[in-house]
C-alpha cells in the first residue's frame, strides 16, 4: 500500500488539450495516448492516467525526474558557442540516463516486476533512438529489455515486434558486437520455443523450456538471464 508521502510525491497535475500550444500535443510516456495528467516536479513528463504515472515513477521516473526538466524543456540562447555547449550537456545527460534506465530494467526484470521494466526499457529506447537514430544498432539492448518485459506480460505480439526491430538493426550493421547478436539469436529461440509450447498446448508463462521439447535441448544454452553481465572484455554490455 501506498504511504502518503509516495502518494504526495507522485502527485499529477491536470492537462487539458484543449490548453496546449497550438500543434503541441501531450501524449503518455507509457503508452502515447493523449495525456491528461503531468509530474509536478519536472512539469516535462506526461501521462494518461495516474496507473501510468505510478507504474512510471516506480520503474524508472523517481531516478531521472531532477534532470528531464533540463533536457526537454526549451532553452533561448543567444550564441552559437552557447548553443553547443547546451547540446553537449544534453547528449552526456540523456546518455546517462540510457544507463541508469537500462539498470532500472534489469534490475525489475530480475524481480518479475514486468511492468516496471516496461517503463524503464521505454526510456532507454527512447533517448536511444533520439541520440542515434531510428535504425542504430545501439537501439538493440533496450528492444531486447522491451521484448523480455512483454514476454513477462505475456504480451507475445508485442515481444515478437521488438525483436524484429532488433533483427533489422543488427542486419543492418554488420560490425555489430557478437555478444549482442548472440542474445539476440537466443531470444528469438526463446520465441520459437514458446510458439511450440502453445501449438502443443502446454505453455508455460514461467519461460521454462516446454516439455516436449525438454529433452532435446540444455535449457540454458537458450533460456540464459539477460541479467548476466559477465561478458567478455570489450564485449558490449546493455
Amino acid at each position: 500500500m501506498e504511504t502518503g508521502a509516495k502518494k504526495a510525491q507522485m502527485e499529477g497535475i491536470l492537462v487539458s488539450p484543449l490548453a496546449s500550444p497550438k500543434g503541441v500535443k501531450y501524449e503518455c510516456e507509457m503508452c502515447g495516448k493523449i495525456a491528461s495528467i503531468k509530474c509536478k516536479h519536472c512539469g516535462v513528463t506526461f501521462y494518461c492516467s495516474p496507473e501510468h504515472q505510478r507504474i512510471d515513477w516506480d520503474g524508472i521516473h523517481h531516478k531521472i525526474c531532477p534532470v528531464l526538466n533540463q533536457i526537454r524543456s526549451p532553452a533561448v540562447l543567444s550564441s552559437e558557442r552557447e548553443r553547443a555547449k547546451r547540446e553537449h550537456m544534453k547528449e552526456k545527460t540523456m546518455l546517462s540516463i540510457i544507463e541508469i534506465s537500462k539498470s532500472e530494467a534489469m534490475r525489475n526484470l530480475v524481480s518479475n516486476h514486468f511492468e516496471l521494466a516496461m517503463a524503464g526499457a521505454l526510456q532507454a529506447q527512447r533517448h536511444s533512438m533520439e541520440i542515434f537514430g531510428a535504425n542504430r544498432v545501439e537501439l538493440v539492448p533496450a528492444y531486447l529489455l522491451l521484448a523480455e518485459a512483454s514476454m513477462g506480460l505475456e504480451h507475445h505480439r508485442q515481444a515478437e515486434g521488438y525483436l524484429s526491430k532488433a533483427k533489422y538493426n543488427v542486419l543492418k550493421h554488420p560490425d555489430c558486437p557478437n555478444i549482442l547478436r548472440s542474445r539476440l539469436h537466443r531470444f528469438v529461440t526463446r520465441v520459437c520455443l514458446l510458439r511450440l509450447a502453445v501449438g502443443l498446448g502446454t505453455f508455460i508463462p514461467s519461460f521454462s523450456p516446454p516439455p516436449a521439447a525438454s529433452h532435446l535441448i540444455d535449457p540454458s544454452r537458450f533460456y540464459p538471464s539477460v541479467y548476466d553481465r559477465a561478458v567478455p572484455a570489450g564485449g558490449f554490455i546493455w
